[in-house]
């Protein structure tokens, strides 16, 4: 009897002792975890603050519940400023009436999911472009829970896809169009003269005298010659007409059919005026053989044969000895 006693006593303490070890595993398991959320979360915050993309975080309304540092630098709202306020506040109202209804359609009732560029609208009502990716975030049930969007400022990026399309289009010294562009503004002149039944004037323009101030003075005055012709040459234009530069000393004109001959005749006064130059300080003088070719639209031609006809002429211009214009005779 003493023995069954002792056993159950035993077995009694086993128990006690094995629901402490149990329940003290699960304390300690629950601190553990408890411990590792907080720095699941810690680890989070930091990274949310720190990332150098902005980050939007709004409830399934699309009010703002958080943002990150990035986001106040980039746009100039303090969290503060902007908590449970609609996010339509950082659109311009362009946007707000057509893009920011397209997003809500996209994220709560289409794939929750949104990515494109979007132009924001920052504290001080300036324009931010960005690259933004905006993804909604359900519960269990599908239920909406908030939305997130990450945006990216893309200036840079617009800048440099600028520069590379005015490299693209433009000569590099004088700013005037080059053949590329050139190509492109004949062929859209060519389709407006046919739909007008209208004519337009191409003019092929060498300057004479050009070459002994590159080898007196060097190219760097050969170039500010080339600049102040340039310049001269864009100033005597009408804004739908196109000046350009083909290389070296070779500019093409693209003028007007109502131009008459007394206005090639202005065009190479002007580029004939003195050209004052500081290094080395001394003044200059060119003059222009140009050859005009009129485009007919009863017989139309291509934009490159119309470009030989006017250099053909210019090329007798300069045989005439210079300084003046012919025009293409057939």
């Amino acid at each position: 009897m003493e023995f069954v006693v002792r056993h159950e006593l035993a077995i009694g303490l086993f128990g006690v002792l094995l629901v402490i070890f149990v329940v003290s595993a699960a304390i300690w398991w629950a601190r553990h975890q408890e411990k590792e959320s907080e720095t699941r979360l810690k680890l989070a915050a930091s990274v949310f603050d720190a990332c150098r993309e902005g980050i939007i975080i709004t409830d399934a309304n699309h009010r703002v519940l958080d943002v990150n540092r990035a986001f106040t630098e980039l746009l100039g709202y303090t969290l503060d400023e902007i908590q449970h306020r609609h996010v339509s506040l950082i659109f311009f109202p362009t946007e707000s009436q057509t893009l920011l209804p397209e997003m809500v359609q996209a994220l709560d009732h289409g794939s929750g999911e949104w990515n494109g560029e979007v132009r924001y609208r920052s504290r001080e009502g300036k324009s931010l472009p960005a690259e933004a990716s905006i993804s909604t975030v359900r519960d269990g049930s599908q239920e909406t829970q908030h939305h997130v969007a990450v945006f990216r400022d893309i200036r840079a990026r617009l800048r440099y896809e600028a520069e590379l399309r005015w490299i693209a289009s433009y000569d590099p010294l004088t700013g005037l169009a080059n053949r590329r562009l050139l190509a492109d503004q004949l062929e859209k002149a060519m389709a407006r003269a046919e739909e007008r039944h209208a004519s337009f004037r191409v003019c092929m323009l060498d300057l004479d005298g050009f070459k002994p101030i590159n080898d007196q003075h060097g190219h760097e005055a050969g170039d500010k010659v080339l600049i102040q012709v340039a310049e001269r040459l864009q100033a005597h234009l009408h804004r739908s007409e196109t000046a350009a530069r083909l290389g070296g000393d070779e500019f093409v004109l693209v003028l007007g059919g109502n131009r008459s001959d007394d206005a090639i005749e202005d065009i190479l006064a002007v580029v004939e005026e003195p050209i004052r130059l500081d290094s080395p300080p001394v003044i200059v003088q060119v003059s222009a053989s140009l050859g005009m070719a009129a485009f007919d639209p009863h017989a139309p031609v291509d934009g490159d044969l119309l470009l030989r006809r006017a250099d053909q002429a210019a090329y007798r211009a300069k045989e005439q000895g210079g300084g003046r214009w012919a025009r293409f005779m057939g």
